[in-house]
């Protein structure tokens, strides 16, 4: 569960993409695109308000837990976020891709 805000003027897209990491250097993704809307169009019924909540289950996640549990305590690092209004959300996992070392292919897990 989570959102974005926005509490001023313009209109903004935005975009949020996380990596979960295994220890096999594989990575699962889970991303979030919205709309908030500022005073430039309230009057139109815009939403300032782009939340999120998703509940449910992977099987590609649950067979992975266990390599996905000792990044996290090998590392400390197994997942990895970032959220942007002017990027989309491949460019957001290539970035995080290569700045975690995940080889390859990212996984699309969930879409939030």
């Amino acid at each position: 569960m989570g959102g974005f805000h926005d509490g001023g003027f313009w209109d903004y897209d935005v975009q949020m993409a996380c990596i979960v990491k295994d220890s096999n250097a594989h990575g699962y993704s889970l991303t979030f695109s919205g709309s908030v809307h500022g005073d430039e169009s309230s009057w139109l019924g815009g939403s300032r308000d782009a939340d999120f909540s998703q509940s449910g289950s992977s099987d590609t996640l649950k067979n992975a837990w266990y390599a996905i549990e000792t990044e996290q305590q090998i590392h400390g690092d197994a997942i990895t976020c970032t959220a942007s209004d002017s990027s989309d959300v491949s460019s957001l996992l290539n970035q995080i891709g290569a700045a975690t070392g995940v080889a390859g292919l990212v996984i699309s897990v969930i879409a939030l």
